[in-house]
């Protein structure tokens, strides 16, 4: 038995966010999820990942933007030992200022995106990691 053996039923997949987290759309622009990944262990890597937007889960990410609000999209990963992962992006629909009209809406908007590498303290990148876990609410 190798350490890979052993650590395979005590480690639960890692979920890798793709694109911005967070993502920041204006209001009216359309929002593209890029989804998350499963980087490891090595025997996680073809589990499917559910995803949940505001708790409530989807096979299709559609964010209304016709207003200002903030959301969450969580993605979840269990394996076969029982062990849960959760990512959470957090998708800020905001109103457009006078001044800027770029968009760091990766996902990705219907505008140029920008890179947002400063996040807020309301965002949330958390991995989780219980057994047998429910999703988010």
């Amino acid at each position: 038995m190798t350490a890979g053996d052993l650590l395979r039923g005590y480690m639960p997949p890692i979920i890798q966010i793709n694109g911005n987290n967070p993502a920041i759309v204006q209001v009216g622009n359309t929002y593209t999820d890029l989804g998350a990944t499963i980087t490891g262990p090595q025997a996680d890597l073809n589990l499917g990942i559910k995803t949940y937007l505001n708790g409530t889960l989807t096979s299709n990410i559609v964010v209304d933007t016709s207003q200002a609000a903030t959301d969450t999209i969580d993605y979840v990963a269990t394996d076969q030992s029982g062990l849960t992962s959760t990512s959470t992006r957090t998708v800020i629909i905001e109103a457009p200022s006078n001044s800027d009209s770029s968009q760091s809406g990766q996902g990705s908007s219907n505008n140029t995106a920008t890179s947002a590498t400063t996040v807020s303290a309301s965002t949330t990148d958390a991995t989780s990691a219980t057994p047998n876990s429910a999703p988010p609410a």
